[in-house]
């Protein structure tokens, strides 16, 4: 289950996870955002030796009933030798993987292309991690660059 807040109606909503997901359990699931979507990345099954999960993406449908289950399966990636767990989305169609030997891959979605990135001696195997940001004119400690600017014209 994941609890959302909408901030303009100031109300909490509880979104269930996709059915396949609570029906089988999961290894591990994550997190990710991809395309302004909210995506869900499980596992049901892992071995030491390989990989494989499901990318599901949750559908825009503010204001539905709650309890409807808003996720859509986008794919199914691997069995895949060699990965730890997705990490993040690098532009629109490349995952960034965690390896089980403490590397980072790349994978296309599109071409499903998988190439090694030169990321060496800083990960430790499994616990790979990665923050994005977004610029905004909206300060975390409140205010905006506008309404400072404003107040210096005066």
């Amino acid at each position: 289950m994941i609890l959302s807040f909408d901030m303009c109606d100031e109300k909490f909503q509880r979104i269930p996870l996709p059915d396949e997901v609570q029906r089988f359990g999961a290894e591990w699931r994550s997190l990710a955002v991809w395309n302004e979507s909210l995506v869900l990345f499980f596992s049901a099954q892992n071995s030491w030796f390989s990989t494989s999960f499901e990318m599901w993406v949750m559908l825009d449908i503010f204001g539905a009933d709650e309890g409807v289950t808003p996720w859509i399966k986008h794919l199914t990636v691997g069995p895949l030798i060699g990965i730890h767990s997705p990490v993040a989305f690098w532009n629109d169609d490349e995952l960034l993987m965690d390896t089980r030997d403490g590397g980072i891959l790349s994978y296309n979605l599109s071409t499903q292309e998988i190439r090694r990135l030169p990321i060496h001696g800083a990960v430790v195997p499994g616990s790979s991690y990665a923050d994005f940001f977004q610029r905004s004119l909206v300060s975390v400690k409140g205010g905006n660059v506008l309404n400072q600017l404003a107040y210096l014209d005066l």
